[in-house]
């Protein structure tokens, strides 16, 4: 989950966005009930006509453990996601690379970079940080980071890496500052080596024809806490955006996480026996499904910034993606269009999963210009760069237009999304920030795909 940059838009589209899906029948991929923003919790309710309700996220303020080791309200700078229990409740909660239990105790601190081991409990969590739970079990957690190689963003960034380990919330914590004043907190990584030497979870990011390297463990004593691994190696791309989102597939709680590493698609399997990376298209080298598979899907999306949500029905995997394009472009005519544009889309690819574990990914490529292109790319906006750049609600500058969230209705038909409006672009653009995309439209249909 990404920092909200601008926090009065996300709150609008929260409680918009909740409204619309609990106004909806209940699927696998139904809105999660709690969401985490900035130093706050947003509570959906569970029922049609609830309230959405607003709270503080726990903190400590016990005059027997330093500061450090207890939430007091400091924001996220990255990145932050939260879990919840069957109530609802918050359950353990994630700053950057520090990690709350519900009382508001830290049970992981935060890496610095890929080899910063100052630290007790070396969680990276990087750009972004999911949390999936373990099938088959009520109390284990998979906590996955992801974040480039050399925790910068340049050309000679190119390895884009995960970081995994597994949370159990009914373990003691083994940090030394709770033992010393006798204070019991739960929640700790289970070390994944067990007495015979074998992985409990496997970590699994190649197979015969998908071989990644650079899979290992990591840790302060080199012991079998944290695994790290490479998604995708590439000496020539530039470094780009590195997001993704997971959706629970079935009733024993296989999962699916989608993680876009610059131009392509990674699709891992978190199931029972751990976390794998599925294979990508035959013919293709390396482990993505590349978006030049069809041209229509290319972007040149370069930001850390970027929303990515899932749909799951009936075997169907749908990944949609926010995408921004700036550079020549044609119009319907072929003719090349005399300004630089500025272009805001979004990207839909349909997959189909079938198998066990691990799971295989199928997908029916269609090009562009059929009915069923696939995948495919809908453009909300088409204004032209300005210099100086036009001014948001704030009279802040606005360096380039963007998509801030996706949502899927449950049902999966309709794609909601929040992006920047056209009263900052007066030559441009869709006027309201808020609308959704109808899945079910065609090239045969009218009228527009989008509605606002």
């Amino acid at each position: 989950m990404n920092i909200l940059v601008y926090f009065a838009k996300y709150w609008w589209y929260c409680l918009i966005t909740g409204a619309l899906m609990w106004g909806l029948p209940h699927s696998m991929s139904a809105q999660d009930p709690l969401w985490a923003i900035g130093d706050q919790q947003v509570h959906f309710p569970q029922e049609l006509g609830g309230f959405i309700k607003v709270s503080d996220l726990p903190t400590s303020f016990n005059d027997d453990i330093p500061n450090q080791y207890e939430y007091q309200g400091a924001l996220a700078q990255r990145t932050q996601n939260v879990q919840f229990d069957d109530e609802g409740k918050v359950l353990f909660f994630i700053m950057d690379g520090k990690i709350y239990n519900r009382d508001g105790l830290l049970i992981a601190d935060e890496a610095l970079d890929r080899e910063d081991r100052n630290c007790e409990v070396c969680f990276l969590g990087g750009e972004q940080v999911h949390i999936i739970p373990v099938p088959g079990s009520c109390t284990r957690y998979f906590i996955i980071g992801l974040y480039f190689g050399g925790f910068n963003r340049d050309l000679g960034d190119e390895l884009a890496m995960a970081r995994m380990g597994v949370l159990d919330v009914t373990l003691d914590s083994d940090i030394g500052a709770y033992q010393d004043v006798c204070i019991p907190v739960k929640g700790s990584f289970i070390d994944n080596i067990d007495l015979s030497g074998q992985d409990v979870y496997q970590f699994t990011l190649g197979s015969s024809t998908n071989i990644i390297p650079e899979v290992g463990f990591i840790g302060d004593t080199g012991n079998g806490v944290f695994r790290e691994g490479v998604l995708h190696s590439s000496l020539v791309e530039q470094t780009g955006p590195i997001h993704g989102a997971s959706i629970r597939l079935d009733q024993q709680g296989n999962s699916i996480l989608a993680v876009r590493v610059n131009q392509g698609l990674v699709l891992l399997q978190a199931a029972e026996s751990g976390l794998w990376m599925l294979d990508n298209p035959p013919g293709y080298i390396g482990s993505r499904w590349p978006f030049d598979i069809n041209s229509s899907a290319l972007d040149t999306e370069v930001t850390q910034r970027g929303e990515m949500a899932l749909n799951f029905d009936e075997g169907t995997l749908t990944v949609a993606w926010s995408a921004y394009y700036q550079g020549p472009l044609n119009d319907d005519n072929g003719v090349p269009i005399p300004w630089v544009p500025h272009q805001t889309l979004v990207g839909r690819w349909d997959f189909q999963i079938v198998g066990n574990t691990p799971y295989t990914v199928l997908s029916n490529i269609q090009p562009s210009g059929s009915i069923g292109q696939n995948p495919r790319l809908y453009s909300l906006d088409l204004y032209p760069a300005t210099d100086p750049p036009p001014l948001d609600i704030l009279n802040d500058p606005i360096q380039r237009p963007a998509i801030a969230g996706l949502e899927f209705s449950p049902n999966g038909r309709y794609l909601y999304f929040v992006k920047s409006p056209d009263y900052a672009h007066p030559s441009g653009g869709v006027a309201s920030n808020f609308g959704f995309i109808d899945m079910d439209w065609t090239l045969q249909d009218l009228p527009l795909t989008y509605h606002t």
